[in-house]
């Protein structure tokens, strides 16, 4: 399973997370994990790197299990591999490999925490928003990797695409309501596919039966729809800025040609990026009215 977790801001999607990985206590009840449950996290500590080490040091001093320096091999997923084949799997020359780690790029350095966790023997890997601040280029490495995955995938994420992309199953968190559990990713989200708790165990799903409704409801539910409307041409406009910008800083001259240039568009893409967070965020909130009417 690939398992979205979805709402609004301050609804406890990251202390959700954080249960998972026993670094908060619940309230009240227990957590409790399978005794073979084995979890990998992804983290993007970019400021915590040691700068002075290669990547080969850097990704070989993270190993869980001991790294041979004799044969060059690693373990990933539990399995020997030789460092430099994993390490090219992520798209890093060999020069990059035995470079120091302080002239990775950001996305670089994604890629980086991207291979160190990948290769850790789990079967469940927790997400937070893994998808911010990543480039286009690692982006698109980071679903194929996440598709070969044979565990279960737990995350946290505001980028529908990415969600609906990757998603079997999303769980809705609203404030005070009962978490809402359906099949697929965002978009499938607004058809109203809600799974009950029967279904939920079964794997079936099952179509929502429609209730008349007074003439207040339809009207309550035709304001709503309008500005579904409005916030989904205001993300369909942010979704296409910021894939302008991305393309637009994919450029690898830009930054040493016109860094100026470069740290102003990168300013306005973090804007867009706010924005969209912001609209969909609104998004589930609306789609949760309608459920709620």
């Amino acid at each position: 399973d690939r398992i979205a977790i979805v709402g609004a801001n301050g609804v406890g999607k990251t202390t959700l997370i954080n249960l998972f990985l026993e670094k908060v206590r619940p309230d009240s009840g227990v957590v409790k994990l399978a005794e073979t449950l084995k979890v990998a996290f992804f983290e993007q500590n970019k400021d915590q790197v040691a700068t002075d080490a290669s990547i080969l040091n850097f990704v070989s001093n993270n190993q869980t299990q001991k790294y041979d320096f004799k044969t060059g091999y690693m373990m990933v997923q539990g399995k020997p591999c030789h460092i430099i084949t994993y390490l090219k799997e992520f798209l890093f020359t060999r020069a990059q490999i035995f470079g120091p780690v302080s002239e990775l790029s950001g996305g670089e350095k994604s890629r980086l925490f991207l291979a160190i966790m990948m290769a850790k023997k789990s079967n469940l890997l927790v997400l937070d928003e893994p998808t911010n601040d990543l480039d286009l280029e690692t982006l698109d490495l980071f679903k194929e990797q996440l598709s070969l995955y044979p565990g279960t995938i737990l995350f946290v994420s505001h980028d529908r695409d990415f969600i609906d992309s990757i998603a079997t199953h999303t769980f809705v968190l609203a404030e005070n309501h009962p978490v809402t559990v359906h099949a697929g990713g965002i978009s499938d989200f607004r058809n109203g596919l809600s799974l009950s708790k029967k279904d939920q165990l079964n794997q079936n799903i099952k179509k929502p039966k429609i209730k008349k409704t007074s003439a207040s409801r339809s009207q309550n539910n035709n304001k709503i729809d309008q500005k579904i409307s409005l916030i989904q041409e205001k993300i369909n406009l942010l979704n296409f800025e910021i894939k302008r910008i991305e393309d637009f800083l994919s450029n690898e001259d830009l930054y040493s040609t016109d860094k100026k240039k470069f740290l102003l568009v990168s300013k306005e893409l973090s804007v867009r990026r706010t924005a969209l967070l912001k609209a969909e965020d609104e998004w589930i909130y609306y789609e949760e009215k309608k459920i709620e009417i």
